[in-house]
């Protein structure tokens, strides 16, 4: 029974050393070692492309935005035209090139209301974006928790299974002593190694795990780097909060979601509003200056006046724009309440959540400090060679501290879930009792 802690030792010591050269033959960019949850989050705000994507899109609606104010701007522009001619025969030049170049200074002075309107909803769609960027952020670092809590996960379980293997070789081995003694039969020799070959396929599964969760984390955290030695987190979890109502009311003023989905559906308004006044007249201030290559008569050199610009007929262009306006605004409104209705739901989720959380983290400290003791008699009875259940000990010790992690675990998520939904930014010190 000694050989049984030396050979649990040495294998488990054998698998993380592999495991390590592994990793560490993956590294071209670096990443702490060890790496803590604080770290992770700080490199999740930085390093991802999702949030490189939705900032492009954001720049692009400021752009639109931009292009959009232009239009009330004084415009400049350079005009020419070069013609062949037949001249009149009351002209006294025959040439029959005709040239001429002039500047033009326009600028609109009255649309109604058109352009303004086109230009708040275009800095509407800009800040909806800046929102929902700022909403991607925090979001994706809760999967950076989720990443980092898979990879401690699948350590922790690691570990069981090979304890959990080491006890099964050693009873398999044993049962082969014993057969040679005549003590047991083949059929239980055989009962004992199709057991131990169960566990050690769990066992290197759970080491393929450990790899495929440290290639999810170095992907969240966009790095080519896998980690290795992660540092779990220790929180003194604070009160969670007794009434709903207060949560639910900062959810609705504060949740960046929520708040980009009232600024799209005021954009939509302020476009519904520019589709139907592009049917309105326009008034444009122009002055234009022209040189010639023949003087004519009738040729001003310079011209200075308002332009009135009336749509007549758009051939139902307008009122396309207007019935598109009108489906775009209903879609909004329509998302807006749906988003009220999935908020105010995850967000009771995720506070009933904690309460029953804190009452499993509470029952499985008991179950751990349980199984902490009885291991300890267990080593006792096993120096004194009274009892040789030390390896279901150590394997059941196992479970039971992978099972408080992973409470643990899913009460920061639900914690830093309850922050996102509130509009915070996802933080540890402000989960914890101060």
């Amino acid at each position: 029974m000694r050989d049984m802690v030396a050979f649990r030792q040495a294998v488990l010591l054998a698998g993380l050393c592999v495991a390590n050269l592994v990793y560490a033959a993956d590294r071209s960019e670096s990443l702490p070692n060890p790496l803590s949850l604080a770290q992770a989050l700080d490199i999740a705000g930085t390093r991802h492309p999702e949030l490189a994507i939705i900032d492009a899109k954001r720049s692009r609606a400021n752009a639109l935005y931009g292009a959009a104010q232009s239009q009330n701007h004084w415009r400049i522009d350079l005009l020419s035209r070069i013609y062949a001619v037949e001249p009149s025969p009351l002209q006294s030049s025959d040439d029959r090139q005709d040239y001429a170049a002039g500047i033009a200074l326009r600028r609109r002075i009255f649309d109604f209301g058109y352009n303004r309107a086109l230009a708040d909803a275009r800095r509407a769609d800009e800040k909806r974006w800046q929102l929902a960027w700022v909403d991607a952020k925090e979001q994706h670092k809760i999967h950076v928790l989720e990443a980092f809590f898979a990879v401690m996960h699948a350590d922790l379980r690691y570990v069981r299974e090979n304890e959990a293997m080491a006890t099964a070789f050693v009873r398999f081995d044993r049962a082969r002593d014993q057969r040679e003694l005549g003590k047991v039969s083949d059929v239980e020799v055989l009962e004992k190694e199709n057991r131990y070959q169960k566990v050690r396929l769990r066992r290197y599964r759970a080491q393929a795990e450990q790899r495929h969760t440290r290639e999810q984390l170095a992907a969240v955290l966009n790095s080519h780097e896998l980690p290795q030695r992660l540092i779990p987190p220790k929180l003194k979890h604070k009160k969670i909060p007794e009434e709903f109502e207060p949560l639910w009311q900062t959810a609705q003023q504060r949740n960046p979601g929520l708040t980009a989905l009232r600024v799209k559906l005021h954009g939509a308004m302020d476009g519904l509003r520019a589709a139907r006044r592009s049917a309105y007249p326009v008034i444009d201030a122009s002055v234009q200056a022209w040189s010639y290559s023949r003087d004519l008569a009738g040729r001003d050199r310079w011209q200075a006046g308002i332009e009135i610009h009336m749509p007549l007929w758009s051939g139902g262009a307008v009122q396309s724009a207007v019935a598109q306006a009108q489906a775009e605004w209903r879609l909004w409104r329509g998302e807006l309440e749906n988003a009220t209705l999935q908020l105010r739901q995850a967000l009771l989720e995720t506070w009933l959540q904690l309460e029953n959380l804190r009452v499993e983290r509470e029952g499985g400290q008991v179950q751990l400090d349980y199984r902490d003791l009885y291991l300890d008699r267990s080593r006792a009875l096993y120096e004194l060679e009274v009892k040789t259940d030390l390896g279901d000990a150590m394997v059941m010790t196992s479970e039971a501290r992978m099972h408080a992690a992973q409470v643990e675990f899913d009460t920061i998520r639900a914690w830093a879930r309850l922050q996102v939904l509130q509009g915070q930014s996802v933080s540890l010190s402000a989960m914890q009792e101060q």
